[in-house]
């Protein structure tokens, strides 16, 4: 796991600097497909709330316990958002992640931010990882700033590799043409902004 260093915030044109850095997650082949069968064995399938946001891929909800090798991923992220950001977020060793499956010929996952439905906190900022554990054609990340530049985060078509950023900027999986794409989804909540 490599540390943050807010240098490499990922400036997505001259104009706008999106917030948002490359963190690459340390995961290895092996340990990504460990979590795929974690996850189809423990984790709770949640396409269903999903659909109704245009998402078209499979998600899963599975607690962090049942696959411990993420606690150092989890700790490195809410370092780089405490660092980069200055957020005050919880680190929660015992919070759920969410587990996207992209499949071909049309798995995608349309513009929206991430958001919470609690009363008690906000989403603040989400990190997300390249989970694939085979090819997959198509697909891309894109993150825009203020709605106005669409860009994608070649970053995130490397298995491995991730992104922190803030929870409100708009992003999207555009559509996998063929394979399946798979998505780690950590989300960082902290007090009501001010």
């Amino acid at each position: 796991l490599m540390d943050i260093d807010p240098r490499q915030a990922l400036h997505l044109s001259k104009d706008i600097r999106i917030s948002a850095i490359g963190i690459t997650s340390g995961l290895t082949h092996e340990q990504l497909v460990e979590l795929g069968n974690i996850v189809r064995e423990k984790g709770e399938l949640q396409s269903a709330d999903m659909e109704c946001e245009g998402k078209m891929g499979d998600g899963y909800m599975c607690r962090l316990e049942y696959a411990p090798f993420l606690f150092p991923v989890v700790v490195t992220a809410y370092k780089g958002i405490v660092e980069t950001f200055g957020y005050d977020v919880r680190l929660d060793l015992t919070q759920a992640f969410l587990y996207n499956e992209y499949t071909g010929p049309s798995g995608e996952y349309p513009w929206h931010i991430d958001t919470n439905e609690t009363l008690m906190t906000d989403m603040k900022a989400s990190y997300i990882i390249n989970a694939s554990v085979e090819q997959y054609e198509c697909g891309r990340f894109h993150i825009a700033s203020n709605g106005m530049t669409n860009t994608a985060v070649p970053q995130l078509d490397t298995p491995g590799e991730g992104i922190l950023f803030r929870s409100t900027t708009l992003h999207k999986i555009e559509p996998v043409v063929s394979g399946k794409r798979r998505s780690l989804v950590f989300f960082f909540e902290g007090p009501h902004w001010r």
